[in-house]
Parts: structure tokens; sequence; C-alpha cells
């Protein structure tokens, strides 16, 4: 519901603030303890930025923006990210998004009980590299997630842990291009014996309005 309001407030000359208070109050109004984190209203440039946080700067029209929330109840946190833009995206963006979505999607499926967090690493990692994007990807493509909002397994390429029935673990592949902005797609994950279920369902669209 925060990222759905998100994507009804967002136009141009709003400050990323202003968006930040109605995801907030959307997840207050559903039930929500409060924040998982500091919600992330990244536009322009600085969605390059892949903690961009949120600022007063004003959104104009044809900017990536970053939405990354989450909402906390009972103490236990969710994590999700979506990528707009506000009017028609240009080619360079729908392109990297494309990327983004099909790196993030290929990750996904190989998220089961027994799998090598390196694996999944690796899948969303070489597929951006094959696109040549692979120097803007610069996180690992995932974390576990629960009381706090980095658990173990970590997703990344060095990891030994390997992914167990019940984890909760985030898939959250990037592309950030300094002085152009950023994209990134995440969802949280529940680790089943033979796959996962994504508990963050929301549209992927990258074009508003």
């Amino acid at each position: 519901k925060g990222m759905e309001a998100a994507f009804e407030t967002i136009r141009p000359g709003l400050r990323e603030y202003e968006v930040a208070g109605e995801i907030e109050y959307a997840m207050r109004r559903m039930g929500s303890w409060g924040v998982a984190f500091d919600t992330a209203v990244a536009s322009g440039a600085r969605s390059a930025h892949p903690h961009g946080g949120c600022t007063d700067r004003k959104i104009k029209r044809g900017d990536l923006v970053v939405l990354d929330i989450g909402a906390k109840y009972q103490n236990y946190r969710a994590d999700l990210t979506r990528t707009v833009t506000v009017g028609e995206p240009s080619t360079k963006q729908v392109r990297i998004h494309k990327v983004v979505k099909e790196a993030q999607n290929r990750a996904f499926q190989t998220v089961r009980a027994g799998a090598k967090a390196c694996d999944i690493d690796a899948v969303a990692r070489k597929l951006i590299e094959r696109d040549g994007y692979g120097k803007y990807f610069v996180h690992r493509v995932g974390h576990g997630i629960g009381l706090d909002i980095h658990e173990p397994p970590s997703l990344n390429p060095e990891t030994k842990d390997k992914l167990k029935v019940g984890n909760v673990v985030t898939v959250e592949p990037g592309i950030y291009i300094v002085e152009f902005g950023g994209v990134r797609i995440e969802d949280t994950v529940l680790v089943r014996k033979d796959g996962a279920e994504k508990l963050t369902k929301v549209s992927y669209d990258l074009r508003l309005g």
C-alpha cells in the first residue's frame, strides 16, 4: 500500500520528502508499527546512489525515481524497491530497467532451499555483465531480513551461506550510473523447499502517468 501511494502521489514539482510522507502515512494507516528503515525516494541523478535516502529535491519530468521502502509489523521488517519515471522514459532508461528486471527475475527463480547464496548473486551479476553494465552493479544481490533489516544469509559473490526453508531474503539487483541515474528492483522473498514466494507484490512498470 505504501508503494501504491507513491505511484499515485509522484508528479513533477513534488519534493522527495513529500512522497516519503505519503508512503509512510499509507503504511501506518494499514497497521504498520513504523518504518523498517529510513524511506528512500531518490530522484534524478540521485537515483544513482544505492542508498540515496530522501531530500528536498523537486522531482522533474523524465527523472528516474528509486523508491526503497519497508514497513515494520510485530517487529518484523519488509523491504521493497521499485524504480519509476514520471512521464515517458528514455530509450536508455527503458533498456536499463529491462536488464535489471530480467536479472531480478532470473535470480528469484534460483531461490530455493539448499541453493548457494553466491550462485543466486552470480545469476543476476552475469546477466548484468552480459549486457555491458557489470561495473554499475555495485552491491550484493540480497540479504536476509527479519527482526533486523540486514540478517544472514548474505547473497554476495564470496559468501558460503546456503538457503534454508523458512529463510526470508531480498532479491535486489541494480544498475547505478553516476550523473545519469539508477534502477533497482527488489522483493522480499520466502524460501521454500522447491522454490520461493514473493511476499511483496507490486507492479514493476517503469512509466508513471
